[in-house]
């Protein structure tokens, strides 16, 4: 990824930021009252990449390789509540909420907006606050339970429920501070270390890590 300003007012300032879905481009309002506060799932082993065949004479598309298999490894890149890293059937599977991967999550969060300080100009404070997927069983609840916090189910979490509505009444010094389950900070270091490193070489754009 690229990032599309520098920490320098000139750089990233009104009218010369390139707007982006990505929030590597996309700078932050300059509003020195804004708070952010993240909140996902994670314990849940989420898709991350995929291997494929070549493509077989005459088929038009590739395959996923099924018989792939690579055992696990407590070195990857991204790791969570539970080892990962490993290969199943030709999928990588690492830490998340079941559709989105942890380190697509919690990165800006932990990261991002932390690190890079061209795309948080006014410093927003930004907190972290995780919940560990604790689903029931599909027969006492379709939805998971009070504790789920898969991809959609954690819309039922109580706990979330209850965070957004103390947010709602202003009463939210409890989340002022983060709470961390996961791995996402060194995960979040590594991408910032991997930013320092390729940024330079890649040309898209004179930006500094502070």
């Amino acid at each position: 990824s690229s990032v599309a300003c520098d920490d320098s007012a000139s750089q990233c300032g009104a009218g010369k930021l390139q707007i982006s879905w990505n929030p590597l481009q996309t700078q932050l309002p300059t509003a020195p009252n804004l708070r952010i506060l993240c909140l996902y799932g994670v314990g849940v082993p989420t898709e991350r990449s995929y291997r494929y065949t070549d493509v077989p004479p005459g088929h038009p598309n590739f395959h996923i390789d099924y018989t792939h298999n690579v055992a696990r490894n407590s070195e990857t890149y991204s790791l969570g509540v539970f080892p990962d890293g490993g290969m199943d059937y030709g999928l990588t599977t690492a830490d998340g909420d079941g559709t989105v991967p942890l380190v697509s999550l919690g990165y800006m969060c932990r990261g991002g907006w932390q690190s890079l300080q061209g795309l948080n100009p006014a410093q927003a404070h930004v907190s972290t606050r995780e919940y560990i997927d604790e689903r029931q069983s599909f027969l006492r609840d379709t939805r998971g339970g009070p504790k789920a916090a898969k991809h959609v189910e954690i819309l039922g979490n109580h706990e979330v429920i209850s965070d957004i509505l103390h947010v709602a009444a202003g009463r939210d010094e409890h989340l002022l501070s983060s709470r961390i389950f996961s791995r996402i900070d060194e995960i979040s270091q590594r991408v910032t270390q991997r930013l320092h490193t390729e940024q330079p070489r890649s040309g898209d754009a004179p930006w500094l890590l502070r």
